[in-house]
């Protein structure tokens, strides 16, 4: 408690985050006080903003009841590196199953929790197609965000002995842990190296590749809040998620933009790899390379940065082509008749008005108007699985608003950084790039009788330069 009440008196206005260094909490009954204690310094000092932390891999039930008091503030991760159980067998591990996770989803939904998977890609064992059935299943189970990394060969592990590189015939290259570089005080550039595998006798080099795009298609847009309605239409009439993100890296040949962003994601993907950690070394003791580093251009999170170029540059675009696709998988599997196309079309709008306009320089005086004859805000965030048929309602307008507080946050990047890109993927303090990926979308705001009224998202308690804003309007 002494610690925690250094921090939050210690810590600059401009600090959002707190970081706990564990791996398994909310298993333990003192997590549950830790947090009860956090909460309610968090209503003091509105600190900490953000907790990250990695849950407990089991007893997700003591954890969903130690963490639930700092909804919107801390995730469950439920880390599963695989759901094919060979691919477990062959690294030793055991999972929460799918079931179990389903199950424990209206207990999530109720507590207000966000949640988090993590998936490894080129485990000993692992193909394409039990790649993307484990990302399949974490879709299914309806997870907020999947992250998947690459396999890294740690010195000392298992894995990293040369019985096992030879049993799975394992293929490494060498890269640069992102932002993990300095420059000593003798001029030595000092630069942290990870081995990772980049295929196997199960998944080739160029599997690698297209799984690494679609972990991309994934990535940016089911951790987008905008999507989150379309998502939530496709699986309320059982179309499979994986085959949006599976054509949309596909068939982004149809889009120029959009397939550009795709082959700059294969490009750097490649790029990023080194045969030896020495000619990466020696390439990054050169002067003007290692400055690179240090701007930001060379090195930095290739998921981050394409993310951030499509939601800074193309992010109608992407929001179309996605809009595209969904349609196509309705129309293909006989759904699309005149109720679901006007259904459709308050989903789509929905969407737009939550993306128009973020990033220009007019955006707090475009707001765009929408009129449902649907309650979407109230469908995305029940706890039921009722249709969204049963949330049709009367018209009512809807403006989606930016608040003062989102247009300083993209104001200061611009202003530090003079690229909001680059602001993106360089080291920063305060939140994760995921946790900014929240925060820059308007809100949706009902118009009653002319009179603006918010529709408030349970998981998210309203923040106090929010209350200042929606009390003025």
């Amino acid at each position: 408690y002494s610690d925690i009440d250094y921090i939050v008196t210690h810590v600059s206005n401009k600090m959002r985050d707190l970081e706990i260094s564990d791996l398994n909490f909310g298993m333990y009954p003192r997590d549950l006080q830790i947090c009860q204690y956090l909460a309610k310094r968090k209503k003091t000092y509105n600190f900490p903003y953000n907790i990250h932390v990695t849950t407990g891999k089991n007893k997700k039930e003591r954890i969903i009841k130690a963490i639930e008091c700092l909804a919107g503030s801390i995730r469950l991760c439920m880390s599963v590196q695989s759901m094919d159980d060979e691919v477990l067998k062959n690294i030793r591990r055991s999972n929460i199953s799918v079931d179990e996770m389903m199950g424990l989803a209206p207990a999530i939904k109720n507590s207000g929790l966000d949640t988090t998977s993590e998936v490894i890609l080129g485990l000993p064992g692992e193909t394409f197609e039990t790649h993307l059935q484990s990302l399949r299943s974490l879709l299914s189970a309806n997870m907020d965000h999947i992250l998947v990394y690459s396999c890294m060969l740690l010195v000392g592990s298992q894995m990293d002995t040369p019985e096992q590189r030879k049993k799975w015939d394992l293929k490494t290259k060498f890269r640069i842990l992102v932002k993990d570089f300095a420059k000593l005080s003798n001029g030595k550039k000092a630069i942290e190296i990870e081995e990772i595998v980049v295929s196997s006798n199960t998944m080739t080099f160029e599997d690698y590749l297209n799984l690494r795009s679609i972990d991309f298609a994934i990535y940016a847009s089911n951790t987008i809040p905008i999507f989150k309605p379309l998502l939530k239409f496709l699986r309320e009439h059982e179309i499979d998620l994986m085959e949006l993100f599976h054509r949309s890296v596909k068939q982004a040949i149809s889009n120029p933009s959009i397939d550009k962003i795709f082959k700059k994601f294969r490009q750097l993907t490649i790029g990023e790899l080194w045969d030896t950690p020495e000619e990466l070394e020696a390439h990054y003791q050169n002067e003007d390379e290692f400055q690179k580093l240090l701007n930001g251009e060379s090195a930095f999170n290739i998921l981050y940065y394409c993310t951030s170029q499509l939601i800074a540059e193309h992010m109608d675009e992407w929001l179309d082509y996605v809009i595209r696709i969904t349609k196509k998988l309705l129309i293909e599997e006989n759904k699309f008749d005149s109720v679901l196309e006007e259904q459709f079309l308050v989903i789509t709008n929905y969407c737009r008005g939550l993306s128009y306009n973020i990033l220009g320089k007019d955006r707090m005086d475009t707001n765009p108007e929408f009129v449902f004859n649907y309650d979407v805000t109230k469908w995305l965030n029940s706890t039921t699985n009722l249709p969204l048929t049963d949330f049709k309602n009367t018209s009512s307008k809807i403006i989606f608003c930016l608040t003062d507080e989102q247009y300083k946050l993209v104001q200061e990047n611009i202003i530090t950084h003079g690229n909001v890109i680059l602001s993106w993927i360089k080291p920063r303090k305060g939140g994760g790039f995921v946790e900014l990926l929240q925060e820059f979308w308007r809100h949706p705001i009902q118009m009653v009788d002319n009179k603006k009224i918010i529709q408030q998202d349970p998981k998210n308690s309203i923040s106090d330069y929010e209350k200042g804003y929606y009390g003025q309007l």
